[in-house]
């Protein structure tokens, strides 16, 4: 009788506790963003890996395809995209039926040369450009996940720092005023999370490593920048594993940025001794 029971309350535990369930799996890297305040997708960050990419896709939450948006042509032949953000119905306009979305690109104009070209665009879903801004680099948000939108008493504001191509810092900071609102944050921005990059430990006291979880061999450029965007130092690997020493820095907030064929990724990193 005593065996009856346990097996009893252990069976009434397992129905009454065991709530995770499986919605759907799929192959494609997935990330989440908010259209707005009442509309959550999912966006397929493996559609836009590469330095051809046409296309990317949104997904509703039970997996089936939302919708596939048509990129124009690139700010030059060489652009590769750096990262998508703010993908919303909300924030750029005030119509409610159209997506816009901010994309930053990058390119290397000189073989070998640390340092590349910057643009950053938003773009609604008609292909129509409503902003198109060269030498613009994506001033990061503290969490390292996308560019500065932020909300004001004047306003929601979209902050961008320029930087001149292979410039060491950036040289002027702009303002602009957005028609629409910024979506309540709570699942949204981070855009292009390649999940290949593990960055450990962090923080740290300057000396840190970084785990790729592609294949073997593949190039990587691993950039270190401060938290004022001048970059600080420029490394390459083609191991799974890097080792990087800059117990010199100061105690502060970095950030990792790593370009390999399978994407970009930014990841912030804090140093405190």
């Amino acid at each position: 009788m005593k065996k009856l029971l346990l097996f009893l309350a252990v069976l009434i535990c397992v129905k009454g506790f065991s709530q995770i369930s499986l919605d759907f799996q799929t192959p494609a890297v997935l990330g989440v963003v908010k259209l707005s305040n009442s509309q959550t997708k999912f966006i397929d960050e493996s559609s836009f890996e590469g330095n051809s990419v046409t296309h990317f896709s949104l997904y509703n939450l039970d997996g089936s395809l939302f919708k596939t948006f048509q990129l124009p042509s690139p700010p030059h032949s060489d652009a590769r995209i750096y990262g998508i953000y703010w993908v919303t119905t909300s924030l750029f306009d005030m119509d409610s039926t159209t997506i816009e979305y901010l994309i930053a690109y990058d390119w290397d104009t000189i073989s070998g040369q640390s340092g590349e070209n910057f643009n950053i665009r938003v773009i609604r879903e008609d292909g129509t450009i409503l902003l198109d801004e060269n030498n613009a680099i994506p001033r990061l948000d503290e969490n390292g996940a996308a560019p500065v939108i932020f909300n004001s008493d004047q306003g929601t504001k979209l902050m961008l720092q320029y930087m001149y191509a292979y410039g060491n810092a950036p040289y002027q900071t702009r303002i602009f005023n957005l028609q629409g609102t910024l979506p309540a944050v709570g699942i949204n921005d981070p855009m292009l999370s390649q999940g290949e990059v593990n960055l450990f430990p962090n923080p740290n006291n300057g000396s840190f490593s970084i785990k790729f979880s592609g294949t073997e061999g593949n190039r990587r450029t691993i950039e270190l920048y401060g938290g004022d965007g001048k970059k600080i130092d420029t490394f390459y690997s083609s191991d799974n594993l890097l080792n990087i020493n800059k117990n010199g820095l100061p105690d502060g907030v970095y950030f990792i940025r790593t370009r390999s064929d399978r994407g970009n990724k930014t990841s912030r990193m804090i140093i405190d001794k």
